[in-house]
């Protein structure tokens, strides 16, 4: 494997995915399509950085730029997702009937506002794939750059890409490993949040460079790891949305029922299911901040960030016939 060829193919075997799932999203009628595009954009966006050495800075920021923005908006429109698909499957499993009305009525608003979102998406979707787009002129070069390759012609003055990855790794797991600090402090939403940002951006840059690592098989437990600690520290954000979401959620349902019906008889049900979710998703929160805790202590027990720390090192100490691959 040349440095050429990985960093070509890594570019586009992530590129590729996304038009797959361009035709589900436009039509939202499985959620899976628009998930699935979503970590396809964020797998591209770690890799874009490769073609440092390749491509103008021009080029490459307003890939970057544009892929963000889509990026962001996938993102507005899965936690609209993810909040319904847990919002309905709560409203078919909560044992006090009595509450269902003010489930229902928070899934309706969501509902509501995720066809809303939906009307953005699809303005993003005709701005990302059309023609002379970001995504067309991003595999454009990637193309042009491989026929290049095979004909002999691209510059073999990259820097090595293995002591780039161990470089970028090794400060990835600085940050996680500083951002730790947040576990201590159990009120630390934003600090939570940012440790779980943290743990994906070094999971997915781990992804990356995975393949130029020794077949041990410890990258991918390590992604594993890494992997289950985003997943708790996701479900903990999701606590922290309802928490502060739910309140307002009340107050302005409160304001629209009174305009709408001018008194508030019957508003009580809505209320008392809004506040017993109110109080379910604190006592999940403080359940999950433990769990995280403990995850987090499993990761000294277990010597997960020496390890990968040793991993990153091996990018380096590798060779293949004696000489960086």
């Amino acid at each position: 494997m040349t440095p050429e060829s990985f960093v070509l193919d890594s570019v586009l075997e992530r590129l590729i995915p996304l038009r797959a799932e361009e035709e589900g999203v436009r039509l939202a009628e499985d959620p899976e399509y628009l998930h699935r595009m979503r970590v396809a954009t964020r797998r591209l966006r770690s890799a874009l950085p490769l073609l440092a050495e390749s491509v103008s800075a021009g080029d490459l920021a307003l890939w970057s730029r544009e892929i963000r923005r889509f990026t962001r908006a996938l993102g507005r429109a899965r936690d609209g997702d993810v909040q319904i698909i847990f919002l309905k499957e709560l409203i078919d499993t909560w044992e006090d009937r009595a509450l269902r009305p003010g489930l229902e009525r928070l899934l309706l608003r969501r509902s509501q506002r995720r066809d809303r979102l939906q009307k953005g998406l699809i303005r993003e979707l005709d701005r990302i794939f059309r023609r002379g787009g970001a995504l067309e002129t991003l595999e454009g070069e990637i193309r042009r750059q491989r026929v290049a390759q095979a004909l002999g012609e691209t510059p073999p003055e990259l820097a090595p890409l293995r002591r780039r990855g161990a470089t970028l790794l090794l400060l990835r797991l600085e940050a996680l490993e500083g951002g730790s600090a947040a576990l201590g402090r159990p009120g630390d939403g934003d600090g939570h949040h940012a440790l779980r940002i943290l743990a994906k951006k070094l999971r997915y840059t781990l992804e990356l460079f995975a393949p130029l690592m020794p077949p041990t098989g410890e990258a991918g437990a390590l992604l594993r790891r890494l992997k289950d600690l985003q997943g708790i520290l996701g479900d903990l954000h999701d606590c922290d949305v309802w928490i502060q979401d739910l309140p307002l959620f009340i107050r302005d349902e409160r304001r629209r029922t009174e305009i709408y019906q001018g008194h508030l008889r019957g508003f009580s049900r809505i209320e008392r299911g809004l506040m017993a979710f109110w109080q379910d998703r604190r006592r999940e929160r403080e359940i999950l901040f433990s769990r995280s805790r403990e995850m987090w202590r499993s990761w000294g027990e277990d010597r997960v960030t020496e390890r990968l720390r040793e991993a990153f090192r091996a990018l380096v100490e590798e060779r293949e016939g004696g000489e960086e691959r």
